[in-house]
């Protein structure tokens, strides 16, 4: 295990008890991966990000608040009051994808919501240039240091829409752009942050449609970051 990261989560949970604003949400997402998989700097092929986690009504059921619970390497609440993580649907879809196990998950803003407009209405814009969000800021700093910590092959982030945001919190340079050869609509692209390559591809929840062919090309081209 490398023994940094525990610092880090304690940060996290630290960060959550000092800011009443945090504990509406039902749970962070930081760090979240298998520790008997992932043991050492370079064991991640990749790392998933997206904006932030999910939340649905029955997660407050399943597990009720307070405390915030979490999703992380040391705790998952899945594991602790529901079915455990490999019946989550989202692991299933992910390992699908990415034809591994020796994956590591981060949001880029770490507390919960039911959607964009919860997060924002919870807490505060994450795109207002007049006042920069001092939640997201957080994030931004512990994701480096967790990305400069496990040293993760590539980053993969399911959402072509996260590119604007990403980039610039990340400090990220385009690079190309992957398209579907007969509807013409991106499926991937490629940016830089000069040190590994992010790849954000259509959502893999597939609410827009999801095609046999265009699941083979993402698959392919996350495939293709370890060669």
């Amino acid at each position: 295990m490398i023994p940094e990261l525990a610092e880090l989560l304690k940060e996290v949970r630290q960060y959550t008890k000092e800011h009443t604003e945090l504990q509406k949400a039902h749970h962070f997402l930081f760090a979240l991966f298998d520790s008997n998989k992932i043991r050492q700097p370079g064991d991640a092929r990749f790392l998933i990000m997206g904006i932030n986690p999910g939340e649905q009504h029955e997660d407050f059921v399943t597990a009720p608040c307070p405390p915030v619970h979490e999703e992380s390497f040391e705790i998952d609440f899945h594991e602790q009051y529901g079915k455990g993580r490999s019946a989550v649907k989202w692991t299933k879809t992910t390992e699908a994808f990415c034809e591994t196990k020796q994956y590591i998950q981060s949001e880029m803003f770490f507390w919960s919501s039911k959607d964009i407009g919860m997060l924002e209405s919870r807490f505060g814009s994450l795109t207002a240039r007049n006042q920069p969000n001092k939640h997201l800021e957080f994030c931004n700093r512990l994701n480096r240091e967790l990305i400069n910590l496990t040293a993760p092959s590539a980053i993969v982030v399911p959402g072509i829409g996260c590119t604007k945001i990403m980039s610039k919190n990340f400090n990220l340079t385009f690079e190309d752009s992957i398209k579907d050869p007969e509807s013409n609509h991106r499926l991937c692209e490629r940016y830089s942050d000069k040190e590994r390559t992010w790849l954000f591809t259509k959502h893999w929840s597939g609410a827009h449609g999801f095609s046999s062919d265009q699941r083979a090309i993402v698959k392919r081209e996350i495939q293709s970051l370890n060669t």
